[in-house]
C-alpha cells in the first residue's frame, strides 16, 4: 500500500514573511484561509484550461457605434479635420509659431572668485562664533560635572541656527 500524501499546511509557518497575526493561530481562521486558497487555485486552473482550449481570435477593436452592413447603402463621412491637426498631418516642418515662455527661475550671475572667498570666510566666522556661544551656554570647556543641558540658554542659539538653515535651503 502506498503512503497517502498529506495535503498542504496553511499555519503561521507557511505564511509570507512579515505576516504573522495572532488571529492565524486560531484553527478556524487557518481553515478559512485554506479553503480560500483551494478555491482560488481551482478557478485559476479552470481559466487556464479554457484559455488553452479556446481558439486564438484576432484582436478586435471595440466600437460603440453599430457596424453598417455592406448592403445598407449609407456610408458615414468622416468629420473634417481641425486645421491644426491637418497642418501636423501635412508635415509642414517650419519654425514653430509659439513663443518661448520665459524661464520662471532666473539663473544667478556667476560669482567672482573674490566673492566666493568672502562668503566662505563669513561662513567660517559664523560657525566659530556659534560654536563658542554654544560652549558658553552649555557651561564652558572646563565644565567637569556633566549636568543637564540648560535649554533656556541654548534655545536662542538653536533657533538662530534653524533660521539660517531655512533661509539657505
Amino acid at each position: 500500500m502506498s503512503h497517502r500524501r498529506a495535503g498542504f499546511k496553511v499555519g503561521p509557518d507557511n505564511l509570507p514573511d512579515g505576516f504573522r497575526p495572532r488571529i492565524v493561530a486560531n484553527r478556524f481562521t487557518v481553515q478559512a484561509i485554506k479553503r480560500k486558497l483551494i478555491e482560488r487555485s481551482k478557478i485559476k486552473r479552470q481559466f487556464f484550461k479554457s484559455q488553452a482550449n479556446a481558439e486564438p481570435q484576432p484582436p478586435t477593436i471595440p466600437s460603440y457605434s453599430p457596424e453598417p452592413s455592406p448592403g445598407s447603402g449609407h456610408e458615414i463621412d468622416p468629420a473634417p479635420l481641425h486645421p491644426d491637426r491637418q497642418r501636423l498631418l501635412d508635415g509642414s516642418s517650419g519654425p514653430s509659431q509659439r513663443a518661448k515662455e520665459p524661464n520662471s527661475v532666473a539663473e544667478p550671475p556667476a560669482m567672482s572668485r573674490k566673492d566666493r572667498e568672502q562668503e566662505k570666510q563669513k561662513k567660517l566666522q559664523d560657525r566659530a562664533r556659534h560654536q563658542k556661544a554654544m560652549l558658553k551656554a552649555r557651561g564652558g570647556i572646563h565644565s567637569v560635572d556633566r549636568r543637564q543641558k540648560k535649554l533656556g540658554k541654548e534655545a536662542p542659539l538653536l533657533l538662530e541656527k534653524a533660521r539660517r538653515l531655512m533661509n539657505s535651503g
